[in-house]
């Protein structure tokens, strides 16, 4: 709020009153006392009383994310912590059965429709809600929009179908974001040759030499054997002997005997063809997915006088 004076003084007495009312500078002092017209203007700061309060800070309004941007033949970022916000208004404090909604009115971002947040805003807590936020300049489900720099946002409290406030407010939101340089290291670790699978469950183990980034990203990569077919395996629990079919072929197993399958990578879902009630039989009237380089095993169960086979991960004991 500013206050503008134009003032024409002669006397010493009021000027004396005038310059202890508002504490003037001697060098205006001076300048009245020589009988001069003075046009001075005053501000008058006015505390924001209205506003998101971000997280960690103190002040309304205002935040400064720190991030950080690596660099290097790890490149990547910038990474931002998470941004959130409640919201306040001194005016209106929070009170039963009363929510916020505010919108992002910014110049530049969508409004079909706005990026907006609706908030509880109820005597449980002294702020609303939490709000978490992304820079977009787009409405999200999850995340209210921002942008970088300074954000105009229209809100409006109200209890239940009752209007109690509306305005604007404006904050600042700014980064500063600092580099670090990353680069790949030589590791040496066990994988599945079928890069899908998990070790847990892996039929064909294999040594890897590998340039990884420390965000999981592998750059090279060497294996060992470096042979393109992988191995998969059956193993037969169900204490019978049965017959499956895979890939036009058909394998009989004895009870406790498992056969080694050998097939390439495929991003293409493979089918093992069985019975599920019949162990001897041809006609094989179930089928399983079936994932190249992974462990598997039939079991029984009977279900009165019915017995069924299923086709089962087999987890191995280690790796």
């Amino acid at each position: 709020m500013k206050l503008f004076l134009t003032l024409s003084l002669v006397g010493t007495t009021l000027l004396s009153h005038f310059s202890q009312a508002f504490r003037l500078h001697p060098v205006v002092i001076a300048g009245l006392t020589t009988g001069m017209i003075l046009t001075c203007s005053m501000t008058i700061a006015q505390s924001v009383t209205t506003g998101w309060l971000f997280n960690g800070q103190s002040t309304l309004n205002q935040i400064t994310l720190n991030g950080i941007k690596y660099t290097g033949e790890c490149a990547a970022g910038p990474f931002f912590p998470e941004l959130t916000g409640t919201f306040i208004s001194q005016k209106t404090p929070p009170a039963p059965h009363t929510r916020v909604l505010i919108k992002n009115v910014t110049l530049g971002v969508a409004t079909d429709p706005n990026p907006y947040t609706n908030r509880e805003y109820d005597e449980r807590r002294p702020t609303s809600e939490i709000a978490k936020m992304d820079f977009s300049r787009k409405h999200r489900m999850r995340r209210f929009g921002v942008v970088q720099g300074l954000n105009t946002f229209e809100y409006t409290i109200k209890r239940r179908d009752k209007v109690l406030e509306t305005g604007t407010f404006t904050s600042n939101i700014t980064t500063s974001v600092r580099e670090e340089e990353r680069n790949a290291t030589w590791i040496r670790d066990k994988v599945c040759a079928n890069r899908s699978v998990s070790l847990d469950v892996c039929a064909d183990v294999r040594s890897r030499r590998a340039r990884q980034c420390q965000d999981g990203r592998v750059l090279e990569s060497e294996l060992t054997p470096d042979d393109p077919e992988i191995t998969s395996r059956i193993y037969n629990d169900t204490g019978e002997t049965l017959t499956f079919r895979y890939d036009n072929r058909e394998y009989r197993l004895s009870p406790g005997e498992y056969t080694t399958l050998r097939s390439f990578e495929t991003p293409f879902s493979e089918s093992l063809y069985f019975n599920t009630t019949c162990k001897n039989c041809r006609r094989f009237s179930s089928s399983s997915s079936f994932t190249p380089g992974k462990r598997y095993r039939f079991t029984a169960n009977k279900h009165g006088e019915t017995r069924t086979i299923q086709l089962e991960d087999y987890p191995r004991s280690n790796y």
